[in-house]
C-alpha cells in the first residue's frame, strides 16, 4: 500500500474577508476531490483572511498511479486562477 500526500499553500487573490477566501477555497476542494477521488481538507491557515492550506493525500497499491494522481491535483491547483501558489510540500 502507498500513501502520498501533499500541501499546498495559496493565496486567494481577491479575497477581502474569510467568507471570501472560504468560498474559494471550498469551491476547489470540491472540485478536487470529484475529479481526481482523493482526500482534501483545509488544514491550515483556517483563520488567515487570504492564505489556505490546502492538503491532498491519495492511496494506491500502484506508486505511479498515486505519483500521478498528486501531481495532476497539484496542476489543477496551480491552473485555478482565483489562486496563487505559494509553496508545495510533497510528503
Amino acid at each position: 500500500m502507498y500513501v502520498l500526500s501533499c500541501l499546498v499553500t495559496v493565496c486567494v487573490l481577491g479575497s477581502e474577508s474569510l467568507k471570501d477566501k472560504r468560498k474559494v477555497v471550498k469551491s476547489i476542494i470540491e472540485r478536487l476531490k470529484a475529479k481526481f477521488n482523493l482526500s482534501v481538507a483545509e488544514i491550515g491557515l483556517q483563520e488567515s483572511r487570504c492564505d489556505a492550506e490546502i492538503g491532498c493525500a491519495v492511496v494506491s497499491n500502484d506508486p505511479g498511479f498515486a505519483h500521478n494522481v498528486i501531481e495532476a491535483a497539484v496542476r489543477f491547483i496551480e491552473s485555478d486562477c482565483r489562486v496563487e501558489v505559494l509553496k508545495i510540500d510533497r510528503i
